[in-house]
């Protein structure tokens, strides 16, 4: 918590994601303090230092957070290395508002996803699915917004009514992931 803004994440499917595939990320800020504008950026940094081939990629979304209000922002980001944090920070003009850090070393698999998208899910479906697929249960809200981000994902199980609740960018992600 930094000048009243507080900061959540989702990162990947239910905190997991695959080297070196395209992965859903939702920020959630909250504002509590004062009205803040500026820019709200992910920092995934790639690459060895014993190489010496380390570079960063900065994925960025405008920001305005009016007093009181709580708004999310979806990313979809490449992960190619879980040896760097991942940077989140809030920017306003050359001014970081707040910077937090994230450690990915326990978030990764090199399994594909077999993602169940259910505000509720049985344990017994988690428990039949393919043994050489990460299962990972989903909040309909976390799935991705780009096409891409179901990169590593090799099984979709979500029922019919939930297709409902998604938001527009996610229906259209979902239909063109299913085209490809």
């Amino acid at each position: 918590d930094s000048r009243g803004i507080d900061l959540d994440i989702e990162i990947g499917f239910n905190g997991y994601f695959q080297l070196h595939a395209w992965t859903p990320l939702n920020v959630t800020l909250e504002n509590r303090a004062q009205e803040t504008k500026g820019n709200l950026e992910v920092i995934v940094t790639s690459g060895s230092e014993y190489r010496g081939d380390v570079y960063r990629t900065i994925y960025a979304a405008e920001v305005h957070l009016p007093q009181g209000s709580r708004k999310r922002y979806a990313f979809t980001v490449l992960i190619r290395s879980f040896t760097h944090d991942l940077i989140l920070r809030l920017r306003q003009d050359n001014h970081i508002l707040f910077t937090r850090s994230i450690s990915l070393r326990s978030q990764f698999t090199e399994k594909a996803f077999a993602v169940v998208a259910d505000n509720f899910v049985m344990p017994d479906i988690l428990s039949v699915l393919p043994a050489n697929l990460y299962s990972a249960n989903v909040r309909p809200q976390n799935l991705p917004e780009s096409w891409y981000g179901y990169d590593s994902v090799k099984l979709l199980i979500l029922r019919s009514d939930t297709v409902g609740q998604l938001r527009d960018r996610q229906f259209q992600a979902l239909i063109q992931w299913l085209r490809q």
